[in-house]
């Protein structure tokens, strides 16, 4: 069974990991707030749910990051020596150009690839996540010359 941590359970983290669920994968969440991991725990979201990345990175396959554009490198930076070779890392955020390139190389020893899923709501954080909102949207992949074709599969 694929493993997956969720960084960030706002809107669309919360609806990959809703969705993701619901697909039978296992599914671990991280936020800053304790309410919203409380609430993806117990509503069926993810299977556990920390503030802290560390105690799920060692354990997961696939690394979805849910976080503002300007949080990414900085967690790949901090993160970066409990990542591994087998690992995928991707994003959700809307801006690739300044991030693709120096998160490719901040990743490593785990793969890095850019993704952005055309979806959203006019509103926002998990209590209105619907893994629906990825229905039909189209999905872009954005990787750099070099990137691993097995991890753009994954993604």
């Amino acid at each position: 069974m694929k493993k997956i941590l969720i960084i960030g359970l706002g809107l669309i983290g919360a609806s990959y990991a809703k969705g993701l669920s619901k697909k039978g994968y296992e599914v671990y969440g991280c936020d800053l707030s304790d309410e919203t991991n409380e609430f993806a725990v117990s509503s069926g979201f993810v299977c556990a749910a920390s503030k802290d990345p560390k105690d799920y990175i060692k354990i997961v396959d696939t690394i979805v990051i849910g976080l503002y554009p300007k949080d990414i490198v900085p967690f790949l930076l901090k993160y970066q020596p409990y990542f591994n070779e087998n690992q995928v890392i991707t994003d959700v955020c809307g801006i690739k150009s300044s991030i693709c390139k120096i998160a490719t190389n901040t990743a490593l020893p785990a793969k890095f690839v850019g993704s952005h899923p055309m979806a959203g709501r006019e509103k926002v954080g998990i209590k209105f996540a619907d893994e629906k909102i990825f229905a039909g949207t189209n999905f872009l992949i954005c990787p750099i010359e070099g990137t691993s074709e097995v991890a753009v599969s994954k993604v």
